[in-house]
Order: C-alpha cells, then structure tokens, then sequence
C-alpha cells in the first residue's frame, strides 16, 4: 500500500478542523465549508494517483487502515471540542456504537473510491483500444 494514502485521513480531519473552526466565526459562514471542498479534492486527487496501482486485496487494506486512523482522530477531536462528542463517555456502548458506524461509512466510502481509482484508469484503456 503506498503510504501517500494514509495522507488521506490527515486531509479529512484537517477539513473537520477547519470546518470547527471557521463556524464558530460569525463573520465567516459562508466559507465554513471551503475547508472540505479543499480537502475533498485533496483526497480525490490523491486516491486517483496512488489507487490505480492497488489490488483488490490493497483496497480494502487501504480502506481499513485509513478508517482506522480517521476514527482514532475523530475520537481524539472528539476529547478535544465537546461539540463532537456530545454527552457521550469515552468507554461506553454509544461511544462503541458511534466510532463503528463511523468507521464502516469511511470503509465502504474509501473502498468504493479507491476501487473506482483502480478501475478508471484500466476501462479507459480498454475503450482507447476499441477506438
């Protein structure tokens, strides 16, 4: 797995940062989402680099290890500004519940997404030689 994918989840939370931070700007709500639109291109644009190398088998390694460590900083973030763990414990059920379906939405967006990196570049190919 070529470790520019694991820049992924730094991207993500830095567009999660970016996005606390300027909505708690009153003068800036209109661009409280520019930081996920940079991030979003940044993680597009990575993933169509470093995917279309990757196995079928390397995709979902990928995409287990990059909801991995998007969940480990969403759970740190979440220690830090209260407003993403509201009223929920560390160490509980809710918590578990919370951090599991987070972690099997960025597995199955990031599987799908690097499995369309992998595809791309082989069905472009494969229609340039019909032509």
């Amino acid at each position: 797995m070529p470790s520019a994918l694991l820049l992924i989840p730094v991207f993500e939370v830095l567009g999660l940062l970016g996005f606390i931070q300027l909505a708690q700007m009153p003068n800036s709500q209109a661009l409280r989402y520019l930081p996920f639109v940079l991030a979003a291109i940044l993680v597009v644009w990575i993933a169509m680099r470093q995917g279309k190398t990757l196995t079928l088998k390397g995709v979902a390694i990928a995409a287990f290890l990059i909801a991995l460590v998007f969940v480990a900083c969403f759970q740190f973030m979440g220690l830090m500004f209260t407003g993403l763990a509201k009223d929920i414990d560390v160490f509980s059920v809710e918590n578990f519940i919370r951090l599991g379906l987070i972690a099997i939405s960025v597995f199955v967006g990031h599987a799908g997404l690097l499995a369309v990196a992998r595809w791309l570049p082989h069905m472009l190919q494969h229609t340039e030689r019909r032509q």
